[in-house]
């Protein structure tokens, strides 16, 4: 046959493509594909397959550089959706933070008096009990909980959710 029997191995992900492009060049996967996959990636990559040349050699990626911003401070991240908290805790750790994770309000408000965070990122629409009213109890907190800044998180964010927010 014309065509080579050498396998090729493919990723398909949700996720950012240079977070795991080391990992894939370690395990020999030949292409990285982020959903959402648009047509000229999969046509390119067919086209990839169905030439008889030898595969050029990749060229390693600049691996992103996230800088640190400063000492090891504590930020609070609340978030329920787990890939969502896991770019978060992987950009703020880079960055130098130290981040306590709670997956829904409940849990932030169970664990915030046990720690000493200096922000909160807060998910606007969770399950259990969603950003707004999590705010909330955290302003009739004593003090220092009930001063400190949180800062609202939503994919989806609709007309007057800004004035909402700062309510």
């Amino acid at each position: 046959s014309e065509y080579s029997t050498i396998p090729v191995f493919l990723m398909l992900s949700s996720l950012e493509k240079n977070l795991y492009q080391n990992e894939s060049d370690r395990l020999a996967i030949n292409q990285v594909l982020t959903k959402p996959v648009k047509f000229y990636e999969i046509y390119s990559l067919l086209c990839s397959l169905f030439t008889s040349e030898k595969p050029q050699h990749k060229e390693p990626t600049a691996k992103p550089f996230i800088p640190k911003i400063g000492e090891a401070t504590t930020l609070m991240v609340v978030e329920d959706d787990p890939i969502n908290m896991m770019l978060i805790n992987e950009v703020l750790t880079k960055m130098g933070f130290e981040v306590i994770k709670a997956c829904n309000g409940k849990e932030a408000i169970e664990i915030l008096p046990n720690h000493d965070p200096v922000l909160i990122f807060m998910d606007v629409n969770m399950t259990e009990m969603d950003g707004f009213a999590t705010t909330r109890l955290i302003r009739k907190m004593p003090e220092p909980f009930c001063n400190l800044p949180i800062i609202a998180l939503t994919a989806d964010a609709m007309q007057g959710d800004k004035e909402k927010c700062i309510e």
